[in-house]
């Protein structure tokens, strides 16, 4: 069957008038980044390149020591203020910075070890020399008991302080000056006051 003019024309405008569909179209969303804590904000500074800083400059220094003009072998102390900063021997020179130092120098042969101080400056790559004069004397004691040899202690003061011992018939070398020296015998002890002068060799009897 044939459709008629009012069928066309009703299936026309319900056509025309039906609900239009729409393709929805899928979108990307992109999530928001959330800023991170790095902390306060740092900012660099500049370093200006210095030239390094000339090694100190340095010199040496040696020691002379005499007892009674000749020649003695010693040991050198060197202080700046304070504490001691170089020590040796005299038989060779010690190295230091330039500067200006007390020196203390020991005799180390003498029984007493006397000790001189000085002031000596080192110069750059100089050789400075710290000197010192001793005058000493050698001291001798000998222990006799009922006229016969007899060993002994011969303890040696001055000053009220013991510089130190001497045994029977043994020699030693002391500042030159005067001294107390006290024999003892078993348990029997003599006192003796002793001068000594520059270069004299003096012994004592202690008899007993």
């Amino acid at each position: 069957m044939g459709a008629s003019v009012a069928d066309a024309q009703f299936t026309y405008r319900s056509f025309r008038h039906a609900p239009q569909l729409y393709r929805a179209t899928p979108t990307r969303v992109t999530p928001r980044m959330q800023p991170m804590n790095q902390g306060p904000t740092r900012t660099m500074s500049r370093t200006e390149a210095r030239p390094a800083p000339s090694p100190a400059q340095r010199g040496r220094v040696a020691c002379g020591i005499t007892e009674n003009g000749a020649y003695a072998p010693g040991t050198i102390e060197l202080r700046q203020g304070g504490p001691i900063v170089a020590s040796g021997d005299c038989s060779q020179a010690l190295d230091l910075p330039v500067g200006t130092y007390d020196a203390t120098l020991t005799l180390t042969t003498a029984l007493d070890r006397p000790q001189r101080t000085v002031r000596v400056t080192v110069t750059a790559d100089g050789l400075a020399t710290a000197r010192a004069e001793f005058e000493t004397s050698i001291l001798e004691v000998r222990f006799t008991a009922d006229g016969r040899p007899a060993h002994g202690l011969a303890i040696v003061k001055k000053d009220g302080r013991v510089v130190g011992t001497l045994g029977s018939g043994v020699s030693g070398r002391v500042s030159s000056g005067t001294y107390e020296v006290v024999a003892r015998y078993r348990t029997t002890d003599r006192s003796y006051t002793v001068p000594l002068a520059p270069g004299q060799r003096r012994a004592i009897r202690a008899a007993f």
